[in-house]
């Protein structure tokens, strides 16, 4: 079995031309990260691997709060349309964690002031809460954007066999359909929560039409820019419109027999 954690920053529509080039700025720049070293050359899209970025208890913890509450589900589809679908272009299980943006903390007093089970609950949202929060600080801190900037963060699990083909994290322009609000995203951050040994053969987190391929370690992450620097989606690599293709796959076998 093998886990991963990601998380998106992004910018809203409607920014000038000077504010998206500030988004978008070379990682180089802002990185945060003394463990840090770029994975592709100067004039390929930045790329880096972040070397014991997060501690293993700390995302031993995140897995616990998901599988506590069995939120471990089918990983679903955004299509162009905005349609949500479920299918064979990507077959592993995600758990989406709770969005301390979307969780106010008036409701949780009142949870709290209930008493009994829903006091219970008050405390487990709030753990989990603070596990998120904690995670999604230092991938701001890495990335140079305000915590306010970071998606909801969302763990999937791969059994072997499992796989997600070649993809795009941007969404399509103009309409920006399979996104929350009309945002887009400017870098995407992957963490591995687990292990696969190299002589499984797979597992990897892998870059097809670069040629790069990451194996699982435990805390590392994988970082890269999804837009070019006038802010628009990089369409130079991508087999349909976004940004750098990616797929993590979870099986025996050569990581270039995806399907």
């Amino acid at each position: 079995m093998g886990l991963i954690g990601a998380c998106w920053a992004w910018r809203r529509r409607g920014l000038d031309r000077l504010k998206r080039r500030a988004a978008v700025q070379e990682l180089s720049g802002v990185i945060n990260w003394t463990g840090s070293s770029r994975l592709t050359k100067e004039d390929d899209p930045e790329i880096y691997l972040i070397q014991g970025l997060f501690e293993a208890s700390q995302l031993e913890e995140l897995v616990a709060l998901c599988e506590q509450r069995q939120g471990f589900a089918p990983s679903v589809q955004r299509q162009a349309s905005g349609d949500v679908i479920v299918n064979q272009h990507r077959t592993s299980s995600s758990c989406p964690m709770l969005w301390p943006l979307m969780t106010p903390k008036d409701r949780l007093e009142q949870l709290r002031s209930m008493g009994g089970n829903e006091a219970k609950l008050a405390s487990q949202i709030e753990k989990e809460l603070q596990a998120v929060e904690a995670v999604q600080r230092r991938c701001a801190e890495v990335i140079g954007v305000d915590e306010n900037r970071i998606e909801p963060l969302q763990l999937v699990k791969y059994l072997p066999g499992q796989y997600y083909s070649p993809h795009m994290d941007t969404h399509e322009e103009p309409e920006r359909k399979s996104s929350y609000s009309g945002e887009q995203r400017t870098h995407t951050m992957l963490v591995f929560l687990s292990e696969v040994a190299e002589e499984d053969g797979g597992g990897h987190l892998h870059f097809p039409r670069l040629g790069i391929s990451v194996l699982p370690r435990v805390g590392d992450a994988v970082l890269w820019r999804n837009l070019t620097d006038d802010g628009e989606p990089d369409l130079s690599l991508g087999r349909a419109p976004g940004g750098i293709p990616s797929a993590l796959q979870l099986r025996r076998g050569n990581p270039e027999s995806l399907p």
